[in-house]
């Protein structure tokens, strides 16, 4: 009866397992050369010492491998992977596993996985040979910081992070979770995120989207996020809950410009306990609004109330038009509103009638310079001709030459 073995060697230290030795796979040209700026990828070395009948084997070896979720019976993961004339010289070998994601892309998760090992040598005939049992992987000292649960503790320097997440897209994605980032007693930035070109926070289905207590400086604080800074999707209870900040709760710079996506878009009622400080030169209140003039819409033009409608969730939307002698002035059309990925942002598209945008009603705005009477910046500024009722607010300048718009600090009076 012949007999085969498969031992572990101590080549490794990354991860050790009993019956084998295995460490992080490196990613490789197509020559099998190493490339130095090639990714990770999803594969890792496999090696393992061989014997047979009590002798270390030195042949061409075919193996078969399958990941499970348990040591006996179980799930398997992914699919089966063979790879045939593996060297094996005096016992020893070296493979790589899930080089093509064979074993699903991301099959470590923070969760118990067990390598099942079956193989054949010159003269054990057309079948394999199945090791038992299935061999445990388990992680080094220092991959244990990144699995579930895991604590990252330390003292760091200015500018530094205890957990830094670099990408080209998502900076922090969290789905399923409780508290979806929870932070506490920090003493500086609580979350920092540069230049992510997609989202730089996305959470979905958490009870509290973010939640943070006692933070020495800002609570969250995005810079040159390309997509959404912060997109919370169906928060049970708070989307974002900072208290006890010393400086910002949260602050949004960068990526804001007169057309571009709103530093926070907001749908829903906002609860504001305490002043509202707007310190920024181009800051204004704008309100989502419905066309409802016959004509389309463009941006500075200066529109009144026409009537409400209710919007396909039920919410109540101011309809506008184009003001005309003797309307009330609302505000100032600041640009067309458009839904994408869940986010409404603003665009400086025409609105045509009945399409959603919005309305400056209190702020800095453009203004169509031919809709407004003798401007002087400083002074109260109306519509043209003694239209309306009472003024827009005060001109800033006066020069229309370069768009056709003028700045005016929107204030209906």
């Amino acid at each position: 009866m012949k007999k085969i073995v498969l031992t572990c060697t101590l080549l490794v230290v990354l991860f050790a397992v009993a019956g084998l030795s295995w460490s992080v796979g490196q990613a490789t040209a197509q020559n099998g050369s190493i490339r130095a700026d090639a990714p990770l990828g999803n594969g890792f070395t496999y090696q393992g010492f061989l014997h047979k009948n009590g002798s270390a084997i030195t042949a061409s070896c075919d193996f078969q491998f399958t990941l499970w979720d348990e040591p006996v019976s179980g799930t398997q993961i992914g699919a089966l992977q063979q790879v045939d004339g593996v060297s094996v010289v005096g016992g020893r070998f070296t493979t790589i596993l899930n080089s093509t994601s064979q074993m699903m892309a991301k099959p470590f998760t923070g969760k118990a996985r067990f390598l099942k090992v079956a193989v054949r040598c010159p003269g054990d005939g057309a079948g394999f040979t199945t090791l038992s049992p299935r061999q445990n992987l388990t992680a080094a000292p220092y991959a244990h910081s990144l699995r579930p649960g895991a604590i990252i503790s330390g003292t760091t320097n200015v500018n530094e992070g205890a957990l830094n997440v670099a990408g080209n897209y998502d900076g922090m994605r969290v789905s399923g979770a409780d508290n979806g980032i929870y932070i506490t007693s920090t003493g500086g930035h609580a979350l920092n995120i540069g230049s992510p070109q997609d989202d730089g926070v996305f959470i979905r289905r958490a009870v509290n989207g973010i939640e943070m207590d006692q933070i020495s400086s800002n609570g969250v604080y995005l810079n040159g996020v390309q997509e959404n800074g912060l997109h919370v999707v169906s928060a049970g209870n708070n989307g974002v809950q900072v208290d006890s900040y010393g400086n910002i709760g949260i602050q949004v710079k960068g990526g804001v410009t007169e057309t571009a996506l709103f530093a926070a878009s907001f749908l829903g009622d906002i609860d504001i306990q305490g002043a509202l400080n707007c310190s920024q030169v181009n800051c204004g209140i704008h309100a989502r609004a419905v066309n409802g003039d016959a004509a389309a819409l463009n941006v500075g033009d200066v529109v009144s109330i026409v009537g409400v409608e209710a919007a396909a969730n039920g919410d109540m939307l101011i309809q506008v038009r184009k003001a005309t002698a003797g309307d009330t002035i609302y505000g100032v059309v600041s640009g067309s509103a458009e839904i994408r990925q869940d986010a409404l942002i603003r665009t400086a598209d025409a609105t045509p009638s009945g399409a959603l945008l919005f309305v400056v009603t209190e702020g800095m705005a453009q203004v169509d310079a031919t809709q407004l009477g003798s401007a002087q910046i400083g002074n109260k500024v109306g519509l043209a001709d003694s239209r309306g009722n009472g003024s827009l607010g005060i001109a800033l300048e006066t020069d229309a030459s370069r768009d056709g718009l003028i700045w005016v600090l929107v204030d209906p009076q």
